[in-house]
């Protein structure tokens, strides 16, 4: 909030914008907590959509759409334009909050005795506990890979990704996963073995012959929306080779380079 009030200072002359759409572009302010000030401090009919606005608008109405889905928002915010009282928007948001955190809550619910109970389509055949619609996001699928370290005289083995599919353009030491080697889940390989494999690949799509050697301590973490790393990291020091993909790049000009986060964190590591 102290990015915010600077911003109030700096670009509204100590003064709170009044509505909505202002706030917003106000750092820390999202658009529940900007309704919820319009609507409150400043009497602009807009309608603050947070979980108790979407329980209660769920039920009342059934309304089957996903709120996991962030389009979902703009449902739910143009029922609520229809709905909010005009000349008592705060009065409206509050009371909504309040019939979500009780008669309308996520559990314990008690519509018998709420004062909307003749409006709740969902209580009225039973089917409250179904209200709202949440899909629940599927977990990371957890992948393993090989970062290989591999530096000589004139810098680090070093490659753009491709143009398409997770970290494209970025700048990376080559990556393995695991499944490039091992097409059986159930295949007993071990450390060793697989570290032979990637030294062959390593041959064979950059020409590069070197000794890979496990680097000590815990892999590398980074969790994608659907994917989960664990990056072993595998270090080697050779002679110049040339190469036949990629690039040999001191550290010192690396910097220049769009790297993604992991391999920031591989960076770190060795």
């Amino acid at each position: 909030m102290q990015k915010a009030a600077i911003q109030v200072r700096d670009d509204y002359q100590g003064v709170w914008p009044d509505h909505m759409a202002a706030l917003e572009k106000l750092t820390g302010i999202g658009p529940y907590t900007a309704a919820a000030i319009a609507s409150i401090a400043f009497n602009e009919p807009v309608p603050a959509i947070d979980g108790n606005a979407f329980r209660v608008f769920a039920r009342l109405f059934k309304i089957d759409a996903d709120i996991a889905q962030p389009k979902t928002r703009k449902v739910f915010f143009e029922l609520g334009l229809q709905l909010i009282d005009p000349a008592r928007p705060g009065d409206f948001n509050q009371a909504i909050m309040d019939l979500g955190s009780s008669y309308m809550s996520a559990k314990n619910f008690d519509s018998e005795h709420s004062p909307v109970k003749q409006f709740n389509a969902a209580y009225a055949d039973g089917t409250e506990e179904f209200y709202p619609v949440k899909t629940k996001a599927p977990k990371p699928k957890p992948i393993t890979y090989f970062a290989l370290a591999v530096k000589s005289p004139a810098g680090y083995l070093w490659e753009q990704r491709p143009a398409d599919g997770l970290l494209a353009n970025f700048w990376t030491m080559p990556l393995y996963a695991l499944t490039d080697f091992v097409n059986d889940p159930d295949a007993d390989w071990t450390i060793a073995e697989m570290i032979a494999a990637t030294e062959q690949r390593l041959l064979t799509d950059y020409g590069v012959k070197a000794t890979l050697t496990k680097l000590a301590g815990r892999p590398v973490t980074h969790v994608y929306t659907h994917q989960k790393w664990t990056v072993t990291v595998l270090t080697a020091e050779v002679t110049e080779q040339d190469l036949t993909r990629g690039t040999w790049r001191p550290k010192t000009a690396l910097a220049a380079d769009p790297q993604p986060k992991i391999q920031e964190k591989i960076w770190a590591k060795i």
